[in-house]
């Protein structure tokens, strides 16, 4: 029967010597449930946010989410593991389960600007883009001091994931 539904021995195990031991057996998803750092409705704001960013142009690489995610709960008061805390960002584990629980995200892999790309770069095409920064500016009340360029230095540019809109599930 463990073959059937891809249980393994030690898990069969642990559930024997559980209900022995006379505690009751919990589902994964409410095992899953009391580690969440965030509610849903929280992740449902991230992930707004990240989606927002992503149509105007400011995709997020893995390591920049999993800092900010990090940011969220220590301003959150929030419990998080050790590790979040020693790096200063969240793990790999709560990326990929992030991403299971959000199919609308995707990552990929950046490419360089074509030519077509940069010779399309001119006042008429490029004018949506400061409306829409505009718009984002005064949305959020932000001042000259708090806009930063997160643009690295030629010493520390890096090999990264942007984290998009998923083209298929594109509203």
């Amino acid at each position: 029967m463990s073959n059937e539904v891809e249980l393994t021995s030690v898990i069969l195990w642990r559930a024997v010597r559980n209900v022995s031991a006379g505690k009751s057996l919990v589902s994964l998803s409410e095992a899953s449930q009391s580690r969440r750092i965030f509610s849903l409705e929280e992740e449902a704001v991230l992930v707004e946010y990240l989606l927002k960013a992503s149509r105007i142009g400011f995709s997020l690489d893995t390591s920049t989410l999993k800092s900010l995610a990090y940011d969220l709960a220590i301003r959150n008061i929030k419990r998080v593991p050790d590790s979040w805390r020693t790096q200063k960002s969240a793990g790999k584990d709560w990326l990929k389960g992030f991403k299971s629980r959000h199919a609308q995200l995707s990552i990929r892999t950046p490419e360089p600007t074509s030519i077509a790309r940069a010779t399309a770069f001119n006042k008429t095409n490029v004018g949506p883009f400061f409306d829409k920064l505009k718009q984002l500016y005064e949305e959020l009340s932000l001042t000259p001091e708090r806009i930063y360029n997160s643009i690295p230095s030629p010493g520390q540019v890096r090999f990264s994931l942007l984290l998009c809109v998923h083209p298929a599930l594109n509203g």
